[in-house]
């Protein structure tokens, strides 16, 4: 998403505020108040770096964002078309003959392909697949109806003559988002005016006075905010200040509520807790980020931050997934049980923008904590190494007796006969709904939009991987230049160049969550490294050692000179990891981590059951790279021990990182993993 217009305090606060004075927060304080009693929009107090703005080096994103380019993006369009989400295009525009194919959502997907499509274009610019997405918009335009209608499954469906009048309101944000990143990366307008005409079309149906009702599966809320931004048209924000407004308000207005499953139930500005649809909440509450950033609505930003920090303080996996299998949505809380989990990567997605649109608001590192956590577990796993194949469900414990998901009977690629199961331990090529390949594509494709954020005298560095960046504080154009191997070492090394002599500022090094203290930031897992190493990390700059750490950063103010250097140097010990007591499943078991890695064990790496290796308390864990291994990895070696009864002696233990588990061969998987000489409540099914 787009982010918003910002207010920039005077000069000088950002750069108090980052030199430690107590001045500073008097300052910002009165600045802020002052905004909000001027009744201007409030603003983050970060501004974010586009990612196009930011070239990934570093070889584990690097090589990832070339495979979705080269593989991905291709694969993803051919599934479109074979499945007939075109086709329906081209009927609907009179220009092939046949009946609807497929289901409700399918335009929802093509738009969504479209919307990654463009944003890999955005970096590396490939005229075939330009001239490609200039087809498929001309047919989309086509298929538009002279007031804006635009849905194939209704206009496919409707009686000879009909001319039906419900709108996707779904299917509509994913059109505008998509149309909205088309222009911005091209310049082209033909997609934002139908987005344009449809938007129109809503607004005309939908408001005071008007029909009074909200999208069941929220999304449209941001998109209509981005609407305005690229259009400079208020109203569309205005529509999704309503649709914001009136969620939760249902019997008020003598209207159907679509329940707690969609936030339909308590007024947006009173959520004290994630509830519902995992996917649905984090659009909602992107939506709420929105309108509250742009009209200074404190209470909902307040109640956007409550249901953030519930969910990742109560709600999430070790990897960074949310959700349960049965109904997609949240999961009780502490209530994460390992063999049920979801973890879509539309939950991915989401999830990491809207924790990064609350770390502009609040320039707090536990934010980049969480996106981290997501990053390089949950949505790394959701992927496979071809590119061409995708979980739906990102379980933490995998059984063969747990894969009996109902095949989807829809298309298989001649090259591969693999069924497409929603509910099975093998990624698949596609799914009937296929919601997260495209969302994973797009994420991947803008990943350099979490590494920066500026402030008018200040730069933060929120992720560290090998990257090239210029970025603007200010009037300033800073050239950074980060060389690491991250996330397999711990060392880094940032040049940085600004375009004049001397730039007097302040640049925030994110001491990560895992490396400066011995919980994790949501409170839900500890790691068991002795508190020795609690503070072994270092930073410096020409010699000078940098040790005050503030809200998860270490604050460097100076004069910098081009060619100026900033060392950082983050232990990596291997941890073992423990969950929060209330988390039943996980009592008597470990995680092993490594940096942000989280690991789990496979079959394919140990003779008989995984679920029969123990881990001792004190086990001797060591990291080794090896190259030759999943495209390069680094691997936790060490001495487990069998479960009492078991057969065999003490196996020689193998992790891998979650990331890329079920790239070899498909069987048993575990990240929690029973501790030596511990009970395991036999009650719980992730402990069979």
């Amino acid at each position: 998403m787009i982010p918003g217009p910002i207010r920039r305090l005077p000069k000088f606060v950002g750069h108090i505020r980052g030199c430690s004075s107590s001045l500073a927060a008097v300052v910002v304080l009165m600045a802020t108040s002052l905004s909000v009693c001027r009744g201007e929009p409030f603003g983050e107090r970060l501004r974010a770096v586009p990612y196009t703005d930011v070239t990934i080096t570093g070889e584990f994103w690097a090589t990832r964002q070339l495979t979705n380019r080269r593989k991905t993006i291709p694969h993803l369009i051919q599934m479109c078309e074979r499945e007939g989400r075109v086709r329906n295009l081209l009927r609907v525009a009179g220009e092939l003959d046949g009946d609807f194919e497929g289901t409700r959502t399918h335009d929802a997907d093509l738009f969504k392909v479209i919307e990654a499509t463009v944003c890999t274009l955005a970096s590396t610019p490939d005229p075939a697949l330009d001239a490609k997405l200039d087809e498929l918009i001309r047919v989309i335009a086509a298929a538009q109806r002279d007031d804006g209608y635009l849905h194939t499954y209704a206009q496919l469906r409707s009686r000879p003559g009909g001319r039906p009048t419900r709108l996707n309101l779904f299917a509509a944000g994913h059109l505008v988002a998509a149309a909205v990143t088309y222009y911005q990366v091209t310049g082209k307008k033909t997609l934002l005016d139908v987005a344009v005409r449809l938007s129109d079309l809503i607004a005309a149906q939908y408001g005071p006075g008007q029909r009074v009702d909200v999208p069941s599966h929220s999304l449209l809320e941001s998109a209509l905010v981005d609407l305005a931004r690229a259009t400079g048209e208020r109203r569309y924000e205005e529509l999704a200040t309503f649709f914001i407004n009136e969620r939760g308000h249902a019997e008020r207005s003598g209207r159907k509520s679509y329940g707690v499953h969609n936030v339909d139930v308590v007024p947006l500005r009173q959520l004290a807790r994630a509830d519902g649809h995992v996917i649905g909440s984090l659009f909602v509450w992107g939506g709420m980020y929105d309108i509250g950033v742009r009209t200074g609505d404190n209470e909902l930003l307040d109640a956007c931050r409550r249901v953030f920090d519930d969910a990742v303080s109560r709600r999430m996996y070790v990897t960074g997934a949310m959700g349960r299998q049965s109904d997609e949505r949240f999961n009780e809380p502490y209530a994460l049980d390992n063999r049920t989990s979801i973890g879509e990567g539309c939950q991915s997605a989401m999830l990491m923008r809207v924790a990064h649109r609350l770390s502009l608001l609040d320039a707090d590192a536990r934010y980049a904590d969480v996106i981290e956590r997501v990053m390089y577990n949950n949505l790394a796993a959701n992927v496979g190494l071809d590119g061409v194949s995708f979980f739906y469900h990102n379980r933490l414990s995998a059984r063969p007796e747990d894969a009996q998901g109902r095949p989807y009977n829809g298309v298989v690629m001649e090259t591969d006969k693999r069924l497409l199961p929603r509910n099975c331990l093998d990624r698949q090529l596609w799914f009937k709904v296929p919601c997260c390949p495209p969302n994973v594509a797009m994420t991947i494709a803008r990943l350099g939009a979490y590494v920066y954020a500026v402030s008018e005298d200040s730069i933060y560095v929120n992720q560290y991987l090998g990257s090239a960046a210029t970025v603007a504080p200010g009037n300033v154009s800073v050239k950074l230049t980060q060389e690491t191997n991250y996330p397999w070492d711990g060392e880094i090394k940032i040049t940085v160049e600004p375009n004049v002599p001397v730039w007097r500022g302040a640049i925030y090094l994110r001491i990560p969550d895992w490396c400066r203290h011995l919980e994790s930031t949501s409170g839900l897992y500890r790691s068991r490294f002795s508190a020795s190493t609690e503070r072994n990390w270092s930073v410096q700059v020409d010699g000078r050692a940098e040790t005050e750490e503030r809200r998860g950063y270490v604050a460097v103010c100076r004069e910098w000179k081009p060619r100026d250097i900033i060392e950082l140097h983050l232990p990596m010990p291997v941890m073992q990891v423990v969950s929060h007591p209330d988390v039943r499943g996980n009592r008597g078991r470990a995680a092993i981590q490594r940096g942000p890695i989280v690991y789990c064990l496979e079959a394919t790496d140990h003779a008989g059951s995984v679920r029969d290796i123990h881990l001792p308390d004190k086990a001797d864990l060591r990291a080794e790279w090896r190259p030759d291994l999943l495209g390069g990895i680094q691997v936790i070696q060490g001495q487990g021990r069998r479960r009492s009864g078991s057969q065999g002696a003490s196996p020689d233990l193998i992790a891998v990182p979650y990331a890329v588990w079920a790239n070899r061969d498909v069987g048993e998987m575990d990240v929690w993993l029973r501790e030596t000489g511990t009970r395991v409540l036999q009650e719980d099914p992730t402990n069979r």
